[in-house]
């Protein structure tokens, strides 16, 4: 038995468009047997029909808890088996302008926030579609849309446009070619569904709202850069989109090579009723995406070989694989304000879930009552249209929903309102080699895990168009506002209540990118051949390293060696180039480096042992790319700034401050091109210079080979020739 309450806290209203989010189905502008959508909408700021401006906001909180159950298998990617609760929230702020009858322009500024239960992991079919998967991304706002909207007409004809955040146009062609360029969200398009496709006003569920299968491109935020292009005829569409894909799976950055990584997606749509004489839609939709994306069966195959520990699905080079699949997505109108549907998917399932979630095979079928009812009302006297405030409950009865996967099996029964779902019975395992499925693409194991979460959906819709408010009006709304006050308090201690992620537990993220601490421990030795260069000069680098603390380093140019070593207690040079072709003893100043490179792990790792202190400086940002700062006081006085990928936790650069005979010397380190050897990745490619140098040398690794045998003499300082002459003492 499932328990729910949902309530929607405020809607407010702006402009001539209903639900913000919501896009009525074409089918509904030109088939009678539509229901008509509300001609005067109630609002708390009167709507304009007459101006080219948009300007609306919202603002989405969600809240889930559950209890205690019994699971039967867990992992740390597992859903909880424990109590816990999260809030989520996402704040948009809508803005438009019409240029002419044919162009416009739409940018939106967004703010997502707050935690998930079990921050998004457990469920292929998530209860929250707003929740950032990735919890350590910045929470500063962002650019969510951002494009630009022509439309050519093709016949003289006009049809109303019911005006949106996405649309701002008061009428269309009938038969028209739109295109938009520019940043913006697939489903923003594709696969829209009047009964389940928003998150703000309908189910929140991740497979409800979308087709689970499809995998469409986007970072982590669910946006893309692309193009799409729509044909729209009187009872029929057809649209194609082109975007581009994440670096890695659930990727921030996207990969700015469409030429290697991108992703197509089709859909036709037929406004056209499967029952006679009743509206409907019928949508086929199909999707190709190429990315930097692991394939199962190599990742199972590894593990079978004994290669690897465990599958991991991102254990292999970058490489371009394919991932195509289908999707049917039916509507059909039964009564007033009764709508049944249906999605259907899927997808080949043999390569690496990348932008959305883990779901090869799909079904889904619902029946959806909507009404409403305005509880509390208030007027202005000073305006011609009411203004409303006041909670506005809506509800829907979703029968049931069935999704299944060719690597798990999944069946959810729902009764929800219609801002959100209720909870789910789930089971079967996620298919994801790098989420704990450590079976074979022919297992049919099953294990059953059930789920039963309590949801609690608090929203506040607010759309202002008019700018310039007067006393009379701005009095009224503090009046009505002054009553959600106490709500608006308790939203912001939830939304305010995520975890902050601490200095220890970036550090571990970043041992564990790199391979895990044991892997790490594994390797005794190591040698490393590069390339450096800079501008015409050209010169070859060898480092070997050797437990515990054992390094030596050769710069080669010309068949000369320059050579410092370092056997643990002592660093000796060898330096040709300054006619000093003894080896002689170096001071602690010119071997502090020397030192840290001894460390065959690394300064972050066990830090605290070896005496230095490390604080987490929030985020910053390497080429664009976000990063976790984090700030190393070394024991020997070095401060050092590392630069770890929010996506990956690799790094991405390192600043070093050194004091050299009294003198503070600084320089920069960039580091790319991560390549495996042996489950352990290594950047093989790397750039230096001093700070606020324009000048960078290139250091490009050809060969990393680990646990070589190396002669103990190779650390040690040789004796002079002086030494050698030398008699012994007495003789």
């Amino acid at each position: 038995m499932l328990a729910a309450f949902s309530m929607t806290a405020a809607r407010l209203w702006a402009q001539d468009a209903p639900d913000a989010d919501a896009q009525t189905p074409p089918a509904q502008a030109d088939n009678p047997a539509s229901p008509p959508a509300n001609a005067d909408p109630e609002a708390m700021f009167p709507h304009f029909k007459d101006t080219r401006f948009w300007l609306s906001g919202q603002t989405n909180f969600i809240f889930q808890t559950h209890p205690d159950f019994h699971a039967a298998y867990s992992g740390q990617n597992s859903l909880s088996s424990h109590n816990e609760k999260a809030t989520s929230r996402v704040m948009t702020l809508y803005t438009g302008v019409r240029l002419n009858n044919s162009t416009e322009v739409i940018v939106d500024i967004e703010e997502a926030g707050g935690a998930a239960l079990s921050t998004g992991l457990g469920l292929a079919g998530n209860t929250d579609l707003d929740i950032v998967r990735n919890p350590l991304l910045s929470k500063a706002p962002y650019l969510g849309r951002g494009m630009i909207h022509k439309v050519f007409a093709l016949s003289k004809d006009k049809i109303e446009n019911q005006r949106s955040f996405l649309s701002l146009f008061d009428e269309l062609p009938r038969r028209r070619l739109e295109i938009r360029f520019g940043k913006f969200g697939l489903p923003d398009f594709f696969d829209v569904n009047s009964v389940g496709s928003d998150t703000h006003f309908q189910f929140t569920n991740w497979t409800l709202d979308n087709n689970g299968v499809w995998d469409y491109a986007a970072d982590t935020r669910g946006y893309t850069v692309g193009i799409v292009v729509a044909y729209e005829d009187r009872n029929w569409s057809f649209r194609f989109a082109e975007g581009l894909m994440p670096k890695v799976a659930n990727g921030i950055d996207l990969v700015w090579k469409p030429w290697q990584a991108h992703a197509e997606n089709w859909e036709y749509e037929l406004r056209h009723g499967v029952v006679p004489k009743k509206a409907g839609v019928v949508r086929l939709l199909a999707f190709t995406n190429y990315a930097n994306m692991g394939i199962y069966r190599n990742a199972i195959a590894q593990f079978q070989q004994g290669l690897v520990p465990v599958p991991v699905i991102t254990n292999h080079p970058w490489h371009i694989t394919r991932k195509y699949g289908f999707g049917v997505n039916i509507e059909q109108n039964l009564a007033r304000n009764v709508t049944a549907f249906t999605r259907w998917g899927w997808d080949d399932g043999k390569t690496e879930s990348f932008a959305y979630t883990e779901v090869d095979l799909t079904f889904a079928g619902g029946l959806g009552v909507n009404g409403a009812e305005s509880i509390s009302r208030r007027a202005c006297s000073t305006s011609t249209v009411r203004d409303t405030t006041g909670t506005v409950a809506r509800w829907s009865c979703l029968l049931c929903v069935c999704m299944w996967s060719s690597k798990a099996t999944e069946i959810l029964l729902w009764s929800a309102p219609s801002c959100g779902p209720t909870g789910n019975l789930l089971a079967g395992k996620q298919k994801s080699a790098n989420k704990m499925a450590l079976f074979s693409s022919e297992s049919q194991g099953v294990a059953l895990v059930c789920f039963f979460p309590y949801l609690v959906h608090y929203r506040r819709l607010g759309e202002i168009m008019k700018v310039a408010i007067g006393p009379a009006r701005a009095m009224e709304f503090a009046r009505v506002w002054r009553h959600f006050a106490p709500v608006i308090a308790v939203l912001a201690m939830f939304a305010g209540s995520a975890k902050a992620q601490t200095v220890d537990e970036v550090i571990a993220k970043n041992i564990q990118a790199h391979g895990g601490l044991e892997k790490l421990k594994s390797v005794r030795s190591r040698r490393t051949i590069a390339k450096f260069s800079e501008g015409s000069f050209r010169a070859e680098f060898r480092q070997e390293n050797k437990r515990p603390d054992k390094v030596r380093e050769e710069f080669v140019i010309q068949g000369m060696a320059q050579i410092q070593s370092y056997d643990g207690k002592t660093g000796w040079q060898i330096s040709p180039f300054l006619g000093r072709k003894d080896p002689e003893l170096m001071s602690q100043d010119d071997m502090k480096s020397l030192i840290v490179d001894a460390d065959m792990d690394g300064p972050l790792v066990n830090y605290k042992e070896k005496g230095h202190k490390a604080e987490l400086l929030g985020h910053d940002s390497v080429e664009g790319t976000d990063c976790f700062k984090i700030k190393l006081s070394m024991k020997n006085g070095d401060v050092r700034y590392y630069y770890l990928d929010a996506d990956s936790f690799l790094e991405l650069k390192l600043e070093i401050q050194t004091t050299i005979r009294g003198g503070l010397q600084e320089s920069e380190l960039y580091y790319g091109d991560y390549e495996q050897v042996n489950g352990i990745y290594y950047p093989f490619a790397m750039e230096q210079a001093q700070k606020g140098s324009s000048s960078r040398s290139q250091i490009s690794v050809e060969k990393i080979e680990q646990n070589v045998n190396l002669d103990e003499a190779k650390f040690t300082m040789p004796a002079t020739k002086t030494e050698a002459k030398t008699p012994p003492a007495g003789k």
